[in-house]
């Protein structure tokens, strides 16, 4: 079977025969046959796309959900490491299965920013164009160098 594209080109490539006598299309069930082809491969296009959209729909659910759950479960991971700092009293413990042991470590905890030198701060700076405020001033008819708008086509499937 033709792709789309073989389709379009037979599609524009394509010459009526006429009977000079009658005046008659002699190859108009050629024409149907390819408009007909045409509109299969569109609609056969269209429905495969909606099955993708469903399945990156069910992909993002199941995402969704397994976030959930890795969230649940690291936080469970947490409660039970907390249990056992708690309960242990730094004390080393071994067995076949598994062995428990402690290390310590030193971080900082900073509760007023207002209150630290400003040679100890630093300074974090994202600049990105403000693209709805760019559109407006183009449509505007302001001229912005290095900035155009760019009309796109985008297709809808239902």
């Amino acid at each position: 079977m033709a792709n789309l594209y073989e389709i379009r080109r037979e599609i524009a490539d394509f010459e009526f025969e006429v009977d000079p006598e009658t005046g008659e299309l002699l190859n108009a069930l050629s024409w149907d046959a390819l408009n007909m082809a045409f509109d299969e491969k569109v609609e056969n296009i269209a429905c495969f796309i909606k099955n993708l959209t469903s399945d990156i729909a069910a992909f993002k659910a199941e995402e969704d959900q397994l976030a959930k759950r890795r969230k649940s479960t690291e936080r469970k991971v947490e409660y039970l490491k907390r249990l056992l700092l708690d309960n242990m009293d730094g004390q080393k413990f071994s067995t076949t299965r598994c062995a428990v042991s402690f290390k310590r470590s030193i971080a900082v905890q900073v509760d007023d920013v207002e209150h630290i030198p400003a040679e100890l701060l630093r300074v974090k700076t994202t600049i990105e164009p403000n693209k709805t405020a760019i559109k407006d001033a183009l449509k505007a008819g302001q001229e912005i160098s290095g900035c155009k708008l760019i009309e796109n086509t985008n297709i809808q499937i239902k």
